[in-house]
């Protein structure tokens, strides 16, 4: 669903959580944002490479495990 050149632009929890803008972050509080519970919800906002730069972000779901 991520691929290598794609970026991270948003980050929320669970279904209902408020998007958090991530660009301008230093990566590990992105990660620390993005890590969570074991089978916990988190939602991302996206910009696919392959659309480039310019194109709106898609938003994916992820069931966080190990």
């Amino acid at each position: 669903m991520i691929h290598e050149e794609d970026k991270i632009v948003g980050v929320a929890q669970g279904e209902e959580g408020e998007m958090v803008d991530i660009i301008s972050w230093r990566l590990d509080d992105a990660i620390q944002l993005i890590r969570g519970k074991k089978g916990t919800l988190v939602r991302l906002q996206i910009v696919r490479a392959k659309d480039g730069p310019n194109a709106p972000p898609v938003e994916i779901k992820i069931v966080r495990e190990k």
